[in-house]
């Protein structure tokens, strides 16, 4: 596919100007980076802090998909995301593992995270992915533990290099995921699934669920076993 690129120092958030840019260029395809976000935003509204130096990207992706298929593509860019950093290793890793739906974590600590965002717009729909890496700093005052690659001594390149490795990855996942379908997308995520077979909660923003992490399943929701059984 092809892609726009929009390079800002400072903007709001990269998801949120790709809205701006679905709303006023509807045929176009973009991919927007920015050094830093002033108003970065996470799954359920949550607040992501943004630091300058690290990786903030958006893709606005044109598409006439199956809409119940599109938070797939969580696990498609997730697995782009754990590619582009083993390429920075020179070698698969065991320590970098997948949080659904959509965190990645080095050693237990959250090291980067996607944000899927679905809008239609004058009849026309539109995927808005938006990838967070922690290259050189670590976000704070969110609940949970964070690093960066430069403190688990992984060495980056800039934000710009690291955008454009990642877009080959993701470029290969997308592919497969529309050739394939999502079974070896699956397969390759839960070989790396975070506490797979433990016992999690999960929050969905209205209410929290405890079970056992047993699968994921063809669409890409979680499967937990409850106390009861079911």
């Amino acid at each position: 596919m092809k892609y726009n690129l929009l390079v800002f120092d400072e903007i709001d958030s990269t998801n949120s100007e790709a809205i701006r840019m679905a709303k006023n260029c509807p045929s176009e395809n973009y991919l927007i980076l920015a050094n830093n976000q002033t108003k970065s935003r996470g799954r359920n509204n949550k607040t992501w802090h943004s630091n300058p130096g690290n990786l903030h990207s958006s893709i606005l992706l044109k598409h006439n998909l199956n809409l119940s298929y599109l938070p797939q593509i969580s696990f498609v860019t997730a697995i782009a995301v754990y590619k582009t950093i083993c390429s920075l290793i020179g070698s698969t890793s065991s320590f970098i593992k997948f949080k659904w739906p959509n965190d990645i974590l080095i050693n237990d600590k959250k090291v980067s995270g996607i944000l899927l965002e679905a809008i239609n717009i004058n009849n026309y729909h539109y995927l808005i992915i938006g990838i967070g890496i922690n290259l050189k700093q670590s976000p704070i005052n969110i609940k949970q533990l964070t690093t960066n690659l430069a403190d688990e001594n992984i060495e980056a390149k800039d934000s710009k290099e690291m955008l454009n490795i990642l877009m080959v990855n993701f470029e290969k996942s997308f592919n497969q995921w529309q050739e394939k379908g999502f079974g070896k997308i699956r397969e390759f995520w839960l070989k790396r699934a975070y506490k797979l077979g433990e016992n999690i909660t999960v929050n969905d923003g209205s209410k929290r669920i405890t079970g056992i992490f047993k699968d994921i399943d063809q669409v890409g929701a979680i499967r937990l076993q409850l106390d009861d059984g079911k």
